[in-house]
């Protein structure tokens, strides 16, 4: 019996544009439904970075890490107009979390996962150029290192994923709010609100990149899907007035309790964060006083004087595994919990989107068969 999609899609984020890509790329009818705008919600509140994680290096993460770095140097050379190489600096003070033979090492690792490629590049800045950096806090300053990564428009991004999506064949139902699904033996009936009116369609292929609804989404479906544990976490930025760096990126401990806070140059003003905030639903995401307190306590700890005037507030949220570690030790890698023609996907990196996407339509591929491919995603350029 004929569907109306071979994939449904439920998330209009990073993941779900770069889904939609990969399946109509692979031949795929694919249709997306987001429920209030593409890359409403964490995939335009994000760090802004292109990055591999230098600090995912501490709690071993090397796969992870070598991935980003090879998507890093993917989206440098294909999406030029939206990812920027940038420098980045990490002051090296007395008392620190990491000894300079680690950082070092650290840097050297990162370097070699990178491919020794141009941007893989590090080094100590010497003392009579500190200058430059007269603005950062000098008392305690023991050393100075430069290395690279990117930064980008995180919602543009996105934006710019789903267009290609688009323009290969993929259709986008926004806003339209996934309801329920009901499972039958080789596709699904799936009810979704659309300009205020319940519709029905049918897929084969159910494809759960909800971010903090996830889980929710999983659960609506009858039979019920698996779920995976998580840890739902706030991560808040704040834009302030005015530029303190045009081309560089500080990575910075917080002088509370060491976590990695990055002062990023943003549109002629400043981008500080993240945060991290236990979230007991998704709808309770909203930036709190004290995360506010957190960003400018950094900011006055490095820079002095009083912050500039906050301009915006962003949070969004991540999805991490359940478990007993710290937030800061728990696994940035995206989870794909795959069940018969369903495929959910659990947390991840914007920098890995396209890493995920071909995972995930490699599932598709093996349930419901190849077809002939329209475009090879390692090929087309994003503007």
């Amino acid at each position: 019996m004929a569907v109306d999609y071979d994939v449904v899609i439920v998330g209009g984020g990073i993941q779900g544009a770069g889904i939609a890509q990969a399946c109509v790329a692979g031949g795929y009818t694919c249709l997306v439904l987001e429920k209030t705008a593409v890359a409403a919600g964490t995939s335009r509140a994000s760090s802004k970075l292109i990055h591999g994680g230098l600090r995912y290096l501490a709690s071993a993460e090397i796969s992870l890490v070598r991935e980003c770095l090879k998507e890093r140097q993917w989206l440098i050379e294909n999406a030029a107009t939206l990812v920027k190489p940038m420098r980045f600096y990490i002051p090296l003070y007395k008392g620190n979390q990491y000894p300079r033979w680690q950082l070092m090492a650290g840097l050297g690792l990162y370097a070699v996962l990178s491919g020794l490629t141009r941007y893989s590049r590090f080094k100590r800045i010497p003392k009579e150029k500190w200058d430059e950096f007269k603005t950062l806090k000098m008392s305690g300053l023991v050393g100075l290192f430069q290395y690279w990564d990117a930064v980008t428009d995180d919602q543009l991004l996105t934006e710019s994923v789903m267009r290609s999506a688009q323009s290969l064949g993929a259709e986008l139902l926004c806003p339209a709010e996934f309801v329920s699904a009901q499972k039958n033996a080789y596709d699904y009936h799936v009810t979704y609100r659309h300009n205020g009116e319940e519709k029905q369609l049918t897929t084969n292929m159910l494809v759960n990149v909800a971010g903090p609804w996830v889980n929710e989404v999983q659960s609506a479906v009858t039979p019920a899907l698996y779920t995976i544990p998580v840890e739902l976490v706030q991560g808040t930025h704040l834009v302030l007035e005015g530029q303190l760096f045009s081309d560089k990126v500080m990575y910075l401990e917080h002088p509370d309790d060491q976590r990695v806070v990055f002062v990023t140059p943003w549109y002629g003003n400043t981008l500080i964060g993240t945060t991290e905030r236990p979230l007991s639903s998704p709808a309770d995401i909203a930036v709190t006083d004290e995360e506010t307190d957190y960003l400018l306590t950094l900011w006055a700890y490095y820079f002095g004087g009083d912050a500039p005037k906050v301009l915006e507030c962003m949070a969004g949220s991540r999805v991490l595994p359940a478990s007993s570690k710290s937030v800061f030790k728990k696994s940035r890698e995206a989870q794909i919990l795959v069940g018969k023609l369903s495929v959910a996907v659990y947390g991840g990196k914007l920098t890995g989107f396209r890493a995920v996407s071909k995972k995930v339509v490699s599932e598709v591929a093996l349930q419901l068969g190849a077809r002939e491919p329209k475009a090879d995603v390692d090929k087309l350029k994003l503007t």
